[in-house]
């Protein structure tokens, strides 16, 4: 970092919600030195976890694409109304920086001393390439992937007396990402709490909300990370006890012994609204693009 970080961001940068992106790096191939982001490859978010004189040090919120040394960070914000805005002098120039170093070992802040990001921003993939590139950021609504449909047969048209109101999609696509932001982030206690006391949940029939928060700890076992980005979904449909949001996330995990596995998986999420907020009554999943190893 050139300096110290402006007064201004103080009291950002102590409450953990200065934040920037991590890009793929832009290199003049007459020297091979680094010139700047190449932000039509974002590789993840990153948030400000303490910043001194020159030096400061980040931990990776959310990873879209494996992040390298000699990767560019750039882009030093706030999130304003749901959108980023640029942090001090740093945000508002050409400021970038090369990271010098990555230490998977290190934890990020407890879930107290960093707050839920209040963001409104989708994060569009590439259709031609699934969910492996970050194509573009965008603050329009997510855009629905349709699968081609078989020969001779053609897609369901949705039932628009059953559409979800505007107001009401905004709110339930907020609760899905928060719910896998937690996951990403290992607050087993938070997604629990998004369930309701008895919940249809995959293969395993009614089961209750302990049941789930154990079968979340094994999944989020110490020292395994996990990524989920929700990639795509198309507008939820009104149920007679809550509404039906069916979504595409692209997943990884990788345990401590270096096993990984990552894939995209369709979910079928029904939830209602209670006094204290959006929770799940029943969950199915389905595996697709499965890879694995070693």
């Amino acid at each position: 970092m050139p300096s110290d970080p402006d007064e201004s961001l103080a009291d950002a940068v102590a409450g953990r919600k200065v934040c920037a992106f991590i890009c793929a790096p832009i290199v003049n191939p007459l020297n091979g030195k680094t010139v700047g982001p190449d932000r039509s490859r974002v590789k993840a978010l990153a948030r400000v976890t303490n910043w001194k004189g020159e030096g400061a040090e980040f931990w990776i919120q959310e990873e879209y694409l494996a992040v390298e040394r000699g990767d560019v960070i750039a882009d030093l914000h706030e999130w304003a109304e749901g959108k980023p805005k640029g942090a001090g002098k740093l945000g508002s120039g050409d400021w970038f920086s090369v990271i010098g170093s990555l230490d998977a070992a290190a934890s990020p802040p407890a879930r107290s001393e960093a707050p839920d990001l209040e963001r409104g921003v989708t994060l569009v993939f590439s259709e031609s390439l699934g969910a492996s590139r970050l194509e573009r950021i965008s603050y329009e609504p997510p855009r629905v992937i349709q699968p081609k449909p078989e020969p001779k047969i053609s897609a369901p048209v949705p039932n628009p007396s059953k559409a979800l109101p505007h107001i009401e999609q905004e709110a339930l696509n907020k609760f899905v990402i928060s719910h896998h932001a937690k996951s990403t982030r290992g607050d087993v206690d938070g997604m629990a709490a998004d369930y309701a006391e008895q919940v249809a949940y995959m293969n395993h029939g009614t089961v209750s909300r302990e049941f789930i928060r154990k079968d979340e700890a094994s999944y989020h076992s110490p020292g395994t990370r996990i990524l989920e980005t929700v990639v795509s979904w198309p507008p939820a449909e009104v149920q007679q006890d809550g509404m039906l949001a069916n979504y595409t996330i692209a997943f990884s995990r990788q345990t401590p012994d270096g096993k990984w596995m990552k894939g995209d998986a369709d979910i079928s999420m029904r939830v209602r609204r209670t006094p204290q907020g959006f929770q799940i009554v029943e969950q199915h999943i389905k595996i697709r693009n499965k890879q694995q190893g070693p």
